[in-house]
């Protein structure tokens, strides 16, 4: 599978790897908060560096709203982490930027997963 998920305290995790499809990722969410309370919140990190997807930006607000149906169990952020050569960066940090205001998530865009971490950390307290 292209899409995969660990549930580390208080972070869901969702590696991106390969060519994935949507489909893929939205089974990885479903059964990422299948089971859990309805009342449990995960802050999300999202690794996409070895993704050779590279979406465009209709994909990624599918992508986004995707994660509107998963709303009840997503905490204040959600980090997305990215390989430096996507093209297009600008474009998909305005995108997520929009979608954040909207559902009052803070996105934010990495380049390593250390600073993704931290700055969930932040937050999540872990």
């Amino acid at each position: 599978m292209a899409v995969t998920h660990t549930i580390e305290g208080d972070v869901a995790i969702f590696v991106l790897a390969g060519q994935n499809s949507l489909e893929e990722a939205e089974a990885a969410f479903r059964a990422a908060f299948a089971g859990v309370e309805d009342s449990a919140k995960y802050s999300v990190l999202i690794d996409a560096r070895t993704s050779l997807r590279h979406r465009d930006l209709g994909e990624v607000s599918v992508f986004a709203e995707l994660l509107t149906t998963f709303r009840s169990h997503i905490g204040h952020r959600v980090a997305l982490v990215m390989d430096e050569s996507r093209p297009k960066p600008m474009e998909l940090e305005r995108r997520l930027a929009g979608f954040s205001i909207r559902e009052k998530i803070e996105f934010a865009l990495f380049y390593d997963l250390v600073s993704a971490r931290n700055w969930i950390a932040e937050i999540a307290g872990i």
